[in-house]
């Protein structure tokens, strides 16, 4: 039986160009941790205190151990308060078996889905494409 894993996602680069987002980000050493096979609990405390220390939170990181890496209700509900919290886009990764998929969240705003997503060795990389404007 396995267990939810997450992370905070702290940038390396954040680019906006050409109505393209490119996100490069690490996975922060705290907070992260572990939850059960369908549910995970970030440590809400440590993730204000990296964001007031740093600014440079973009996002979370978490498993899907047994199932699809599809966002869930939870998922959706959880991103959406968080970026109303913080006040600013924030990218949900989530990661099933092999399958690296993303989401932007930007207060206000329709969620969108990254075009690519990819994980190695705690780096994260997300390409979202926006409408030029």
């Amino acid at each position: 039986m396995n267990a939810e894993v997450y992370a905070s996602l702290v940038a390396l680069q954040d680019v906006r160009r050409a109505g393209w987002r490119i996100v490069v980000a690490k996975f922060a050493r705290r907070p992260r941790g572990q939850g059960n096979p369908v549910e995970v609990e970030f440590d809400w405390r440590a993730v204000y205190r990296l964001e007031d220390r740093t600014g440079a939170v973009v996002g979370f990181y978490h498993t899907h151990p047994e199932g699809m890496a599809d966002m869930s209700g939870t998922d959706e509900k959880t991103m959406r308060g968080w970026t109303a919290s913080l006040g600013k886009p924030l990218l949900c990764v989530i990661r099933s078996g092999d399958e690296v998929v993303a989401w932007e969240f930007v207060p206000g705003r329709r969620t969108r889905r990254a075009q690519a997503a990819t994980i190695c060795r705690g780096v994260v990389v997300a390409v979202i494409r926006h409408a030029r404007g």
